[in-house]
């Protein structure tokens, strides 16, 4: 068994307190110094906590009203802590691939493995927070159409793969990972799935090597998943 730990790059999520870029790198090398086998970074800009309680159906607490919460660039942290840390795993929990085109978030990723001398993964999601979304110019609608595309495009990069691809969404012409990080079969791929729809779980089964289960209950479990793949 390994145990990792999600490191507090939202405001308020430091005992009540903003972690600074400073405290976030402390809290990693205590950390390893530990014993824990990685760490990890959510990947938010700015959202109402309220608003998406509510689009979830439950009932925000009255001291939330009107409160919007950040958080530092995940990407910018994982690659300060590639060099901050020595032995820890450190991985995305998870990016919204809306938010970056698939082309580059694979070659930052492989940048990010190249500088932590291999121990990176790459966590990818659909995104969840419609706020968030709409404060930073990003669409809504039709998200795991663009995840599925995304996909597409950072697998096999990762991989090594020259990639062209033509979609609705995105498009690539002969892109490639170039230079090569420490792993030549490409680093591991991390999905995550906040829901439980089929399309998510086929493409968790299609393209993941890790899979974050996160209020995973009901059908979603490892078993759902072991038959869609198969």
């Amino acid at each position: 068994m390994k145990i990792g730990i999600c490191l507090p790059t939202e405001t308020e999520a430091m005992a009540g307190g903003t972690a600074s870029g400073t405290d976030v790198l402390r809290l990693a090398r205590l950390a390893e110094d530990a014993g824990f086998d990685s760490v990890w970074i959510v990947d938010h800009f700015c959202y109402s906590a309220a608003a998406e309680m509510e689009a979830l159906g439950a009932t925000a607490p009255p001291d939330l009203a009107g409160k919007i919460y950040g958080a530092w660039e995940c990407l910018t942290v994982c690659a300060a802590l590639a060099r901050e840390t020595q032995r820890m795993e450190i991985g995305t929990l998870v990016i919204n691939t809306g938010y970056r085109n698939p082309a580059l978030l694979a070659r930052i990723s492989e940048t990010i493995d190249e500088l932590s001398a291999g121990r990176f993964t790459l966590g990818v999601g659909a995104g969840d927070f419609l706020t968030e979304h709409d404060a930073f110019g990003y669409p809504w609608e039709r998200r795991v159409s663009r995840f599925e595309e995304a996909l597409q495009i950072i697998r096999p990069m990762l991989a090594g793969e020259n990639v062209t691809f033509d979609g609705e969404f995105y498009e690539t012409r002969d892109a490639l990972n170039l230079p090569r990080g420490p792993r030549p079969d490409g680093l591991p791929l991390l999905i995550g799935v906040l829901g439980r729809g089929p399309r998510m779980k086929r493409l968790v089964a299609q393209y993941a090597d890790q899979w974050n289960c996160w209020l995973a209950s009901g059908d979603s479990h490892a078993s759902a998943y072991i038959k869609i793949r198969d």
